[in-house]
Formats: C-alpha cells, sequence, structure tokens
C-alpha cells in the first residue's frame, strides 16, 4: 500500500475511533480568516 493511502487509511480509522463523521463541504459561515475544505462532527 502507498505512503499517502496508509495515511489516509490511519485517518479514516482515526475519525471512525471518535465517532466523528465527515460533513464534507457544507461548513457554516464563520469569522475564520482561513478556508476549511473540510468538516468533521460527532453526536454532541
Amino acid at each position: 500500500m502507498p505512503r499517502e493511502e496508509r495515511r489516509m487509511e490511519a485517518f479514516r480509522e482515526t475519525l471512525e475511533e471518535c465517532q466523528l463523521k465527515d460533513i464534507g463541504g457544507n461548513l457554516p459561515e464563520t469569522n475564520i480568516k482561513e478556508r476549511l475544505d473540510r468538516g468533521v462532527v460527532n453526536e454532541k
């Protein structure tokens, strides 16, 4: 498995372990000056 694939798999496993869901680019408008491409949330 190439290095980048391993890193992405580790990231996906971490999201699952922390019970986080990817909400993609559907982020609310904020006062953050940097643009965020993706976001994750949990039930809380």
